[in-house]
């Protein structure tokens, strides 16, 4: 009887001290932003701030277009990915900046994924401690502001969906969401 009450007892002790030391994670992961804004017409451009560890996602889905090319003036803090296997980040012999090359006007994507990386030199292309993302589709013409977080930062989301307009409240969002969901 003592021993299964001391190993009971240690179980227990290792799970409080397992659970206290779980870092807990206090952001919202989706952040929507108005198409208009993501565009530069309305407000300031949106900053798109990456953290070490962490990437961060562009969802245009909401807005029905699809992504034909995008870059990063600095390429050399960040990396894209996207959801269309069609689609690749290069590095072109002419240019010193990642851009998507698709198969003829193939490249359907509907998300970018950034994520940080180490700083890589590229010969000719000075670093600034921001960057900007152009994405085009097949409609029209975005512009991102990439900063950096400091490395004992943590980041506020992991995704920036871009949407036809912000809704007024969670329930229309979820709406709106179930919609598009649909399509797919």
């Amino acid at each position: 009887m003592i021993k299964k009450t001391s190993i009971s007892c240690l179980c227990l002790a290792v799970a409080g001290v397992l659970v206290s030391t779980v870092k807990t994670w206090s952001g919202t992961p989706v952040q929507f932003i108005s198409k208009s804004r993501a565009q530069g017409i309305n407000g300031k451009i949106v900053e798109v701030k990456l953290f070490p560890g962490y990437g961060k996602n562009l969802n245009f889905r909401l807005t029905g277009e699809f992504i034909h090319w995008a870059t990063l003036s600095d390429p050399s803090k960040a990396t894209l990915n996207f959801d269309d296997p069609k689609c690749m980040a290069v590095q072109r012999a002419d240019s010193t900046s990642s851009t998507i090359v698709g198969d003829g006007g193939g490249c359907k994507a509907t998300v970018i994924y950034l994520r940080p990386i180490e700083p890589q030199k590229f010969p000719g292309l000075p670093t600034a401690p921001s960057t900007l993302l152009t994405v085009t589709t097949d409609r029209n013409l975005y512009h991102f502001l990439v900063t950096y977080a400091k490395p004992n930062e943590e980041p506020d989301n992991f995704t920036l969906t871009i949407n036809l307009k912000l809704a007024s409240n969670y329930i229309e969002m979820l709406a709106l969401l179930k919609v598009e969901e649909q399509k797919y």
